[in-house]
């Protein structure tokens, strides 16, 4: 599956992460969370994690929790229905 890279964030925090994301399924055998209601699919406690936020409609998918914490899952977007991927946040 190719995912396409996300466009900047009008309006969002300055920190707010835009997630690659997809209109396909991903593979199977793949871990994806689906959005069945409006709101952030993961809330954590950090006051000041970036909210991650989905890469085609910038609908908040993830609010207080930090990116480095979270790693190789796809979210279904509840807005737009598309799949984001959080792949390794390690720098490459």
């Amino acid at each position: 599956m190719r995912f396409k890279k996300p466009k900047p964030l009008p309006g969002k925090k300055p920190t707010a992460i835009r997630l690659p994301f997809a209109a396909e399924k991903p593979a199977e055998g793949t871990t994806v969370l689906l959005a069945e209601m409006p709101g952030p699919v993961i809330r954590g406690q950090e006051k000041h994690a970036p909210d991650i936020c989905c890469g085609k409609c910038g609908h908040v998918l993830i609010l207080g929790m930090s990116r480095k914490r979270i790693s190789d899952i796809v979210i279904r977007c509840f807005a737009c229905q598309s799949y984001n991927y959080l792949g390794d946040p390690s720098p490459n």
